[in-house]
């Protein structure tokens, strides 16, 4: 349960005034990840409320997982022996197929393993080619970039209940949460094959993939495909292959899905996924916001406002010619439910934070914003309601921008907490950079992007974070629908409450001094329009801090 009240509140500013809810055009902001000083400069890069880390080197591995491990380097073996073939230029020369297994034959060597992109519990690992080397990867980022070959296996163990990597002489690598034994049951690296005329490419579990060349059949003719940037090409002629990679990241509420493309003939004009709860109904389109340069790459992207426990459907895509899709195949995945991982300090001990009694435990998973990830927690309470921290880089570190508690219900935030520093929050000027989207971490039916005759008044406001850092995420984040409830515009929103934002932000303080400030809505009307709760009444507390040396 988090606490506030450390210290005597320094400042109290209540602002009960009757209205609904709007956002004023400079009425925005950032957030605080430091208590108690949120100076990166002054305090340590980790948050005091975090529990601290300890050297994943310093813990022994637990005996229980050593039969999997085993197994598991068995697996990884195989991955080195098909990659250092192919380094001493040894084609495959011939690929068996029955279901999901697969079969490599090298010459006079043959490897059998088993594809399943639903194996549990498996750490997301992988090889990838950097048109030079291969190299291993781990959840979807290079292990190690050395300029040699990368031949040998990482290290794996479970220590303290977690899957742990090391790559040659490199230290332990905490991974993700590990599940009992029990529950892992067969170790797979492999989530599918896809088999062309002149290669076969291995996709792996973190969305990477290896592709290594297949004997050419001298009485064949060549299948080599001429590669064409000229757009008039007809649209009938444009080929490109396409696979639907593995879902990671499953969380609760959302997910990265990955995929990929070869042998196209035209570098593709855009990506993305298709999906839904049926596999006959994928309705849902998630573009991809990327550039390609060749006949060949990789993709992925979140997907949030998911429902918990819930198998949704998927597919991959790439646009050639600007109209035509060319498709991966159908795969799915089952969100999450609340009780998988067990960690109650995410940034839930700062000194704004309002009590709340929490149930289940942290889950946590990719902003749609930024490259870092958000926490959540369910609340014991008789309605829906769903605290969760948004996060992003600053400076180097992963810092909180703001803490919301989220009611269902009422599809409004009941307040939003955070902090104000000019020196953790940077003011770069970039202005109002986001557009109102679902929150990642918050089932969509809960939310609402906007209510006739109401503006959308931010809770946190836009002009509170303004920093370059991170693709400007610290903004886009405040454009969460969760960050939002109906506001009267004329005289509220563009008056009051935007001069008492403005009056905030120019009180937010550098060096080893923070402004704590906790925003909030009352509802004591019972006013709804449809199903959402109007509020009548919106408050702020703010609490300044001045900290010496020793915090």
């Amino acid at each position: 349960m988090a606490k506030i009240n450390k210290y005597g509140i320094l400042a109290l500013l209540v602002c009960f005034l009757m209205a609904g809810c709007s956002e004023g055009p400079a009425a925005e902001n950032q957030d605080n990840p430091y208590t108690p000083s949120a100076n990166p400069s002054a305090e340590p890069s980790a948050s005091p409320s975090e529990e601290p880390s300890q050297d994943p080197s310093a813990e022994e591995s637990d005996p229980e997982y050593d039969e999997i491990i085993a197994r598991f380097t068995v697996e990884l073996n195989k991955i080195r022996d098909m990659v250092e073939m192919s380094d001493r230029d040894v084609p495959i020369s011939d690929v068996m197929e029955e279901e999901d297994i697969y079969t490599i034959v090298f010459g006079d060597e043959a490897y059998t393993f088993v594809c399943d992109v639903n194996a549990p519990g498996v750490p997301d690992f992988g090889v990838t080619f950097d048109g030079r080397n291969y190299l291993w990867t781990i959840d979807g980022k290079v292990l190690s970039t050395s300029a040699n070959v990368l031949t040998g296996v990482p290290s794996v163990r479970v220590a303290g209940g977690k899957w742990q990597v090391s790559y040659g002489s490199s230290p332990w690598q905490t991974l993700d949460t590990a599940v009992s034994p029990m529950e892992i049951g067969n170790i797979v690296l492999f989530t599918s094959v896809e088999v062309f005329d002149t290669a076969v490419y291995f996709y792996f579990s973190d969305g990477s993939y290896v592709s290594l060349p297949i004997e050419e059949d001298e009485d064949e003719p060549s299948h080599d495909h001429q590669f064409s940037d000229d757009p008039s090409v007809d649209p009938e002629d444009l080929t490109v292959s396409v696979n639907t990679g593995a879902a990671s990241d499953i969380a609760p509420t959302s997910v990265k899905l990955s995929g990929s493309f070869y042998g196209a003939n035209q570098i593709p004009t855009g990506s993305g996924f298709e999906w839904g709860r049926s596999q006959s109904s994928l309705t849902g389109d998630l573009a991809v916001d990327k550039t390609f340069t060749g006949a060949s790459g990789s993709f992925s992207a979140s997907l949030g406002s998911l429902e918990s426990e819930t198998t949704y459907y998927y597919r991959a895509y790439v646009i050639m010619g600007n109209a035509k899709y060319f498709f991966g195949g159908v795969k799915s995945f089952t969100t999450s439910s609340s009780a998988q991982v067990s960690d109650k300090a995410h940034y839930l001990g700062c000194y704004e934070m309002p009590a709340m009694d929490l149930s289940g435990s942290v889950q946590s998973g990719s902003e749609t914003h930024g490259s870092t990830k958000y926490y959540s927690y369910g609340v014991n309470t008789s309605g829906k309601q769903i605290v969760v921290t948004h996060t992003y880089k600053e400076s180097g570190h992963q810092v909180r921008n703001y803490t919301v508690l989220f009611d269902g219900d009422k599809h409004c935030p009941l307040w939003s907490a955070f902090v104000m520093q000019d020196d953790a929050y940077p003011d770069d000027g970039i202005g109002r950079t986001g557009s109102w989207k679902d929150d990642p971490a918050v089932p969509s039916s809960w939310q609402q992007g906007g209510v006739s005759g109401y503006s959308r008044g931010h809770h946190v406001a836009s002009n509170y974070r303004q920093s370059n850092s991170d693709g400007g995420a610290g903004n886009k984040q405040t454009f969460y629908h969760t960050n939002q409830s109906p506001q009267f515009q004329n005289g509220f929103n563009d008056g009051v409450w935007n001069n008492m934002e403005q009056a905030i932000k120019a009180k937010a303080p550098s060096g080893r001094d923070t402004l704590y400030v906790t925003v909030g809505t009352l509802f004591e009307n019972g006013k709804t329009i449809g199903d959402v709760s109007v509020p009548s009444h919106f408050y702020t507390c703010l609490m300044y801090c001045t900290f010496d040396s020793s915090g």
